[in-house]
């Protein structure tokens, strides 16, 4: 939900961030002229925090990485890369976010009150049952600005004077055994979403404000418009087919007049309910579902309480809910639990479908017995078996986060 932020912080205690061993401040020194910078600069878990001599202190960076970087979170492939930039790729709930907070809080020596935010980053992972890449060559221009691509057309963004609409293939990115697109609106001037959400620090991550963040992320997707690649031709009339060639040119929406674009964008909406799997549907009801699952665990969350004695230390900082043989998230579940079981399965075959039918597919085998009566038995058996039999074939240490299992879903 909330990604990459630049905070000014007000009031900061300089001093405690000076002495914080976690921070290796650093000044660069100009080439050129031998002149010291006027700021000292250290890297925070894929962040960074710079400190001006006139006493002003940034942070920027994403608070998703950050978290993850602390719980020992890592990407599938993060050996691959030679500078790993941290991971983003699952889901940042509310308390991860909440606990991220209170970790800044303690760094810096502020109140939430303290940290005003500068540029925000709202954006989803969502979870879907195509490849991304058919919806992101699709895409068509954002109220009038192109998209440009990045990375192998992996990534689209449609830059704008107050913000930025990027859409891309995050399962890609990472490896990632599901596939994943990730919609995000990364706001350069804040008062692009003054209105829609108002977030002004971080004293303003509550869930009321965050509802309207995904509401804000809920109207510019309906407003992308897209060409569906999964158009049935053959069902079109000869009239909408000549139409269809136009709709899939870019440039042919910006020779249009604002009626005529209207007027068309209707009519290629009309085509795609009508005659495709209508991938952008899709999308609007899985940004629904993560909604709904956020709020849950809002409300099962709001009485976790952040241990500050541990701000400097090298281990984990903020609980891992992570299922060592699955590497889903078993948050919703008994806190004393360490193995994805039946509460679990039941969550995710109801949010989130695709990954249960994954797990049927992989995990049930054999029979329903005396002992194992239903598929959530039968499939929590086969965790537990693996998680007890072949101890040594896994290492959830080492960020094997979609464990022994998912390894063939690409």
């Amino acid at each position: 939900m909330i990604d990459y932020l630049k905070i000014l912080v007000k009031q900061p205690d300089i001093e405690l961030l000076m002495k914080n061993q976690q921070l290796n401040f650093m000044r660069e020194v100009s080439v050129s002229t031998g002149e010291d910078s006027t700021k000292s600069v250290a890297h925070y878990h894929h962040c960074k925090i710079t400190i001006h001599d006139c006493g002003t202190v940034l942070f920027s960076g994403s608070i998703h990485k950050m978290y993850n970087s602390i719980s020992g979170i890592f990407a599938p492939n993060y050996e691959d890369f030679r500078e790993y930039k941290g991971f983003n790729g699952n889901q940042f709930c509310y308390h991860g976010l909440d606990l991220a907070r209170q970790h800044l809080k303690t760094l810096f020596g502020v109140p939430s009150e303290n940290m005003i935010i500068q540029n925000i980053e709202y954006g989803v992972n969502l979870v879907t049952s195509f490849d991304p890449m058919y919806f992101i060559k699709g895409l068509l221009p954002f109220e009038m600005k192109p998209f440009e691509y990045k990375y192998s057309e992996h990534l689209a963004q449609s830059v704008h004077r107050q913000y930025i609409l990027k859409v891309y293939n995050k399962g890609n990115q990472y490896n990632m055994p599901f596939h994943t697109l990730r919609f995000e609106m990364k706001v350069t001037k804040m008062e692009h979403q003054k209105k829609d959400v108002g977030i002004t620090s971080m004293a303003d991550f509550k869930t009321s404000i965050l509802t309207k963040a995904f509401k804000y992320l809920n109207k510019h997707l309906k407003k992308v418009l897209y060409y569906d690649r999964t158009i049935k031709e053959s069902s079109l009339t000869q009239k909408q087919k000549i139409k269809l060639k136009e709709y899939y040119n870019p440039r042919y929406w910006s020779n249009l007049t604002p009626k005529e674009r209207l007027r068309n964008k209707i009519r290629l909406n009309q085509i795609i309910e009508l005659h495709s799997q209508n991938l952008k549907q899709e999308l609007l009801e899985t940004l629904k579902q993560n909604w709904v699952e956020f709020d849950r665990l809002s409300v099962n969350h709001l009485g976790v309480e952040f241990d500050s004695s541990n701000i400097v230390s090298d281990s984990t900082l903020l609980p891992q809910r992570k299922c060592p043989i699955t590497g889903l998230d078993i948050s919703m579940q008994k806190p004393e639990s360490k193995l994805l079981s039946n509460t679990g399965l039941k969550h995710y075959e109801k949010f989130y479908p695709e990954t249960f039918k994954k797990l049927r597919q992989n995990l049930l085998t054999g029979q329903p017995n005396k002992f194992e009566r239903s598929i959530y038995d039968m499939i929590s058996k086969q965790i537990r078996n693996t998680f007890y039999n072949n101890p040594a074939r896994f290492n959830p240490c080492q960020g094997n986060l979609f464990g022994l299992f998912f390894t063939s879903f690409n």
